[in-house]
């Protein structure tokens, strides 16, 4: 409800809350009056059964509550109680195990290819536009003309959806899988399963020895097996190794036994890119998973995978309710787009706009206060090594060309994503808020990319350094990755994003993510934030997507 409507109104409200709150004592009180009388009974004749069996379904319900909520100290409550009453029927229940079974495919079309490229072919190219980049492909965003997210499979929720620059594309018909294009099963892909398991306050992918249980494995090799992962998830940078994995066969997999819980697949087959992708098994849940592989010339260098499915959106902290939401395949940036990739498209604008090139240097406000010049010669230039200029928001930083870029505003952005586009041919754009956040944090519905606690050392925060805030390189704070291999993701600098602010919020535009300049509370997944288009600021920067869906005109 918003803040500036009348009491009135605000008081239907409150009412309706009040009468929840009483059915919910209401529903207490009556749960506790259960207890009581099932104990009494269960007193007065030792081992009743049907007295066991029912107060067995309420503790059951309880469990399966505290279960959704992820609350570990009612949910270890509530077990002991039913290991206590009713240990014959519950232990099993208790365990939940599912099934899961993994299948793969492709795509045999190249509309994933470069635009112009000899591997496209004639497929989704026509006569290259006169206004396209060497690439053949001119990616136009109507930043005036905000438009539903095209592309298939996303969904940014109903009633109050958030709107995104209208894309044309010049130079292609297409670029991306649409409704015409065929997956076709894909066999004999190695799947190797880990699962996801605390590790100094982070969710480390390590060996599923619950799983390992269920299949037989012997104690001795499962102890081993977790040595030898400890030992990797030590290291700085950790290391992923798919030794630490189960090895499940190849696709399509057999019907497997699987606890409930949170786990990382790693596929990897001959031709084709290898793929990371976390799966969440429910209780007693028979998974089926279906999963798309892609030649390495399909996904860009420099991005990964993040393959369909549903996930966790948003956090509670805000007063927002958690949904579950579905959105296709698409690509994401390992890091944001640094200084040098930035210098790099100013100079290649000032070959031609010069004046344009200067408007969108890295600047201290909309059009004032420019940290990158252009020497004699035209030719842009960050500053040299040490000479910390103020940045926005009266903070000192230098400008490392490995450092992300900053003091650029989203339409700076925009412009970014058109000249990358036809530089490679490939379509390059910000992502969605959505595609942002289950980047982050996968399907877990962890709150940080890293599992679901923040600290210092795990993300660039302003409590990183004790001599106070500062902008890193990229990857420098290696623990900040996401299941997808994301990096930077919690920490460092904040990211425009694609689309507006939703309903009430039509002329702001959507950030995401933490940034060295403030606490862990901004790094959540789910924590949303926004500025003016045209704004800047030291600690925004952006980083880009790609789309394996077509959704332009």
């Amino acid at each position: 409800m918003s803040g500036y409507l009348p009491l009135e109104q605000k008081q239907e409200l409150w009412a309706v809350q009040d009468r929840a709150k009483a059915a919910e004592r209401s529903v207490v009180m009556t749960l506790g009056d259960a207890i009581a009388k099932l104990m009494e009974a269960i007193g007065h004749e030792h081992g009743n059964e049907n007295a066991r069996r029912a107060i067995c379904e309420l503790y059951w319900d309880r469990f399966i509550a505290a279960e959704q909520r992820d609350d570990e100290m009612d949910m270890a409550y509530y077990r002991s109680l039913l290991l206590t009453y009713g240990r014959e029927w519950y232990t099993g229940r208790l365990k939940g195990n599912g099934t899961l079974v993994i299948r793969t495919r492709c795509f045999e079309c190249k509309c994933l290819r470069p635009v112009g490229s000899k591997e496209r072919g004639q497929r989704g190219t026509t006569a290259v536009d006169a206004g396209a980049g060497p690439g053949g492909l001119d990616v136009i965003l109507h930043e005036d003309e905000m438009v539903e997210t095209p592309w298939d499979g996303d969904s940014s929720g109903e009633g109050d959806r958030n709107l995104i620059p209208r894309v044309e594309l010049r130079g292609a018909a297409r670029h991306g899988h649409d409704s015409s294009c065929r997956a076709t099963d894909l066999a004999g892909a190695d799947v190797r399963i880990f699962e996801y398991a605390e590790f100094k306050r982070r969710l480390v992918p390590t060996y599923p020895e619950g799983l390992a249980r269920v299949l037989g494995i012997a104690e001795n090799e499962i102890a081993a097996r977790k040595r030898e992962a400890a030992v990797r998830a030590e290291a700085n940078p950790p290391c992923l190794s798919p030794e630490d994995g189960l090895y499940l066969g190849p696709t399509p997999t057999l019907p497997v036994p699987i606890p409930p819980g949170s786990y990382l697949l790693l596929i990897e087959k001959a031709g084709f890119a290898r793929l990371r992708c976390p799966v969440l098994i429910h209780r007693e849940e028979k998974a089926e998973r279906t999963i798309t592989l892609y030649a390495p010339g399909d996904c860009p260098t420099g991005l990964v995978v993040v393959p369909a499915g549903e996930f966790t959106y948003g956090e509670t902290e805000a007063g927002h309710e958690l949904e579950t939401r579905r959105i296709g395949d698409f690509f994401i940036g390992v890091n944001p787009v640094t200084c040098a990739e930035y210098l790099e498209f100013l100079n290649d604008l000032a070959a031609t706009d010069p004046a344009q090139a200067k408007s969108r240097a890295p600047r201290a406000a909309e059009q004032v206060g420019h940290y990158w010049e252009p020497d004699e010669n035209g030719v842009f230039r960050m500053p040299s090594p040490g000479d910390r200029r103020l940045a926005a928001g009266g903070r000192q930083r230098d400008w490392r060309p490995d450092q992300p870029v900053t003091c650029v505003s989203w339409h700076d952005a925009l412009a970014y994503c058109r000249w990358k586009s036809g530089k490679d041919g490939r379509v390059y754009l910000l992502p969605t808020e959505e595609q942002r956040e289950k980047a982050a944090r996968g399907v877990d519905s962890r709150s940080f990319p890293f599992g679901r606690y923040c600290d210092p050392t795990f993300c660039n925060v302003r409590d990183s350094f004790p001599d106070g805030s500062r902008m890193v390189g990229v990857g420098e704070f290696p623990l900040d990755e996401s299941p997808y291999g994301a990096m930077g993701m919690a920490g460092n600098t904040r990211e425009w994003c694609l689309n507006d602010g939703g309903r009430r919020w039509r002329n702001w535009r959507a950030l995401r993510g933490g940034s060295c300049d403030q606490s862990t509370w901004h790094s959540h997944a789910g924590r949303r934030f926004g500025n003016q288009p045209n704004g800047v600021n030291w600690i925004h920067g952006f980083r880009l997507m790609s789309p394996c869906g077509s959704g332009a005109d």
